[in-house]
This record gives C-alpha cells, sequence and structure tokens, in this order.
C-alpha cells in the first residue's frame, strides 16, 4: 500500500516538483539584476589610479573599496588600453550627446 504524498512539491512520486525549482530560478533572475552594484566611471578611475599609485596593497585596496581584485584588474587593463589607444591616436573622441548644445567662447585678451 502506498503511502500518500505529505509533500506533493518535494517528492518522487510523480508529482510535478519541477514547477517550484523553475519559480525558484525566475526569482533568482529577477533578483540578481536589481542587486547588481553599479560604479560610475569616476569611482572606477579612482580606484585604478590608486592601485597604481600603490600606497596600499590591491587586496587592502580592493577590501575598502569592497570591490573583487579581478574586478579591479579588469578595470585596470581596460583604462591602460584605453589609454594607449588614445595616445596613438586609433580614436577620435567624441562629446556626448549631453553636451552637444555648449558653446565655448574664447574671453577676449585684456
Amino acid at each position: 500500500m502506498a503511502i500518500p504524498c505529505a509533500a506533493p512539491a518535494l517528492c518522487s512520486c510523480g508529482c510535478d516538483h519541477a514547477k517550484p525549482k523553475a519559480n525558484a530560478e525566475r526569482v533568482a533572475q529577477d533578483i540578481r539584476p536589481k542587486t547588481r552594484r553599479q560604479f560610475s566611471a569616476k569611482h572606477k578611475i579612482t580606484i585604478v589610479l590608486d592601485g597604481l599609485r600603490g600606497d596600499d596593497s590591491v587586496a587592502e585596496l580592493c577590501r575598502h573599496e569592497g570591490v573583487t581584485q579581478s574586478l579591479k584588474y579588469t578595470w585596470s587593463k581596460v583604462f591602460t588600453e584605453a589609454g594607449k589607444r588614445r595616445l596613438t591616436g586609433d580614436t577620435a573622441r567624441a562629446a556626448p550627446s549631453s553636451v552637444s548644445h555648449f558653446s565655448y567662447q574664447v574671453p577676449p585678451n585684456r
């Protein structure tokens, strides 16, 4: 005689227990983008330059800033590569669309 299922979502007696797992995965996918931290370009540059300055070890810097060492090294690599491209003239600098309406006038000499 079979014992009735006490928790049909968790048993192996033929119940459909894949749905709760799918729900859990969907919830995790919804939460992940909302909890991912976003760092501004200014903050990234500050961390990279602090690492290049060498006052503290990379581990101390990353611990203080709350980032992983691999993320700091990734930012350093991107920063260095962008600097190389800029110095060799491989890229043209474009103004962001938010500042395209500004114009600069040279002040007259006194």
